[in-house]
């Protein structure tokens, strides 16, 4: 998705999520999922979750970037720990 359409639905999110398919998702106040980018390595999609803790936290902070927000950012698979 284009930076500046991602930005935008990031302006009206509560929060920001990464599945377990490595899909960023913003989603708002009424529970709505907007996907808005994909986390890859070397061209192939991977879940930062199941990678060292250094690589999740570049994923965090890849996924304020590309947000162009500071939000809360959780993995999908820590939801049901919240």
């Amino acid at each position: 998705m284009d930076r500046q359409v991602a930005r935008g639905h990031a302006a009206q999110a509560l929060c920001a999520i990464i599945d377990n398919d490595g899909t960023l998702f913003t989603q708002d106040f009424r529970g709505r999922k907007t996907p808005v980018a994909k986390f890859t390595r070397n061209g192939n999609p991977i879940n930062p979750l199941t990678c060292d803790t250094a690589t999740q936290a570049q994923a965090v902070l890849k996924a304020h970037r590309h947000l162009g927000i500071v939000m809360p950012v959780f993995f999908e698979a820590e939801m049901a720990n919240i």
